[in-house]
């Protein structure tokens, strides 16, 4: 019996690319517009010494809803363009690369969810899980990239290397900072410019390059793809 058309492999890699521009379409109107309207008495938003989580905040951002809709959308349309990107490379390192994916993508989703200023806890646990399994996620699916069949160009790899490398960097970063920051917010001295934030920002901005190049990638392969599996 043939599959539904809607959980095929040729359909799951026709919307992918749908879904991952739709992120990188979603992220950066809603990001640009609380940005923009960020208040704070003591400091104007920068991303040199700001926080991604702080656009979120439920005191300083007046539109934080916004914020957390574009993250709770971006897990989902990055949970559909994983699912495609693994079924166009049907490997067994993507297969691993998905699990870490999905569980990323749900941890974007969360951070969503939790404000940082309102539920700490649960907000910097969502974000660890997500930066840890995006950095994994990425690396595995460059990794399956060199490794598959379709002799695939070096240069679909190297964004999602990028991601695994400054991801590494984000997260080795010392933390005393940031959790003297976390204990007296309202007091804090900011410095002009801040390793952790900016490091942050650097992981932010290789991985929406490395979903617009997968993204471009599924939307280049996916005509021959499926005249492959008829």
């Amino acid at each position: 019996m043939p599959k539904p058309r809607f959980i095929s492999q040729s359909n799951l890699i026709k919307i992918a690319p749908i879904a991952g521009l739709l992120v990188l379409l979603i992220i950066s109107v809603c990001f640009s517009f609380t940005i923009a309207t960020y208040q704070d008495e003591r400091y104007a938003y920068s991303i040199f010494n700001h926080f991604i989580s702080e656009l979120g905040h439920t005191q300083g951002s007046p539109y934080y809803y916004f914020f957390s809709f574009a993250l709770c959308s971006a897990g989902i349309g990055c949970a559909i363009m994983l699912t495609g990107l693994h079924s166009y490379l049907d490997s067994k390192i993507s297969s691993i690369a998905l699990f870490f994916g999905l569980i990323s993508s749900l941890a974007c989703f969360m951070v969503g969810v939790f404000p940082a200023d309102t539920q700490l806890r649960p907000h910097l646990l969502a974000a660890l899980v997500f930066f840890v399994g995006n950095l994994i996620t990425a690396g595995l699916f460059s990794w399956a990239i060199t490794k598959n069949e379709q002799s695939i160009p070096i240069r679909y790899a190297l964004p999602g290397f990028t991601v695994f490398i400054i991801g590494i960097i984000f997260l080795a970063l010392p933390t005393e900072s940031v959790v003297e920051f976390l204990k007296n917010r309202e007091t804090y001295i900011r410095p002009i410019y801040w390793a952790n934030a900016i490091f942050e920002w650097l992981v932010f901005f290789s991985l929406m390059v490395w979903i617009a190049v997968i993204s471009f990638l599924l939307s280049r392969n996916k005509a021959s793809t499926k005249e492959s599996m008829l």
